[in-house]
C-alpha cells in the first residue's frame, strides 16, 4: 500500500509538471506569435518606451517599428529630447540587430547598428555638462560608481548625418 501511494504521488507530480510545462509553453508561444503581429509589436514598443522614458531624464519617441523582439528591429523617426524638450538626437532610420540572450543577461551587445542621416546636437552648458550626460543621468551623484553595464557595438554603419557640438565661450556665451 505504501508503494502504491508513492507511485500515485510520483504520477501526479509528473502529470502536474507536464501540465505546467504545456501551459507555460502555450503562454510563451502565444506571446511569441503576438510579437510577430503589428498589434503585438505595438504593445511591446509602448512598454519599452515607457521603461526607457522612466530611466532617462528626457523623452524618446518613435514613429514606427518593424522587426522582431528576438533578433532586431528597424525604427523610423526616432527622437531623443532633453527635459526642456530640446532635441538631443534624431534618427530618421535606426536598425539594430542583437541576440536576445545578451539583452536578457544585462548586456547591450549590438551585432549590427545602422543609422541613416542622424542629426545629433551636443550642447555643453556653462557648468561643463553636456546635454547627453544630463539625459542619461551621468551628471547625477553616484553615477560614476558601481558596476557599469556592458554596451558594445560589433558592426556600426552611419550613412550621412550631422553632428553639432556647442560649447560655451570663455565669456559665457554659446559658441
Amino acid at each position: 500500500r505504501r508503494g502504491t501511494t508513492f507511485l500515485m504521488g510520483r504520477r501526479a507530480l509528473l502529470w502536474g509538471t507536464r501540465g505546467l510545462s504545456a501551459l507555460g509553453g502555450g503562454v510563451v508561444g502565444l506571446g511569441w506569435a503576438a510579437l510577430r503581429t503589428g498589434a503585438g509589436r505595438a504593445v511591446v514598443v509602448r512598454a519599452a518606451l515607457h521603461a526607457l522614458n522612466n530611466a532617462l531624464h528626457g523623452t524618446v519617441t518613435i514613429g514606427t517599428v518593424t522587426g522582431s523582439l528576438t533578433g532586431g528591429f528597424d525604427a523610423r523617426d526616432v527622437q531623443i529630447r532633453d527635459e526642456q524638450g530640446l532635441m538631443l538626437a534624431r534618427f530618421p532610420r535606426l536598425e539594430v540587430r542583437y541576440r536576445l540572450r545578451d539583452l536578457l543577461g544585462g548586456r547591450v551587445v549590438l551585432g549590427q547598428l545602422r543609422l541613416t542621416e542622424p542629426a545629433v546636437n551636443l550642447v555643453k552648458d556653462s557648468s561643463g555638462v553636456f546635454n547627453y550626460e544630463r539625459v542619461l543621468g551621468l551628471d547625477q551623484p553616484g553615477s560614476a560608481g558601481g558596476r557599469k553595464p556592458l554596451i558594445a557595438f560589433r558592426d556600426a554603419e552611419i550613412t550621412g548625418g550631422r553632428v553639432v557640438i556647442r560649447t560655451p565661450r570663455r565669456n559665457g556665451t554659446d559658441g
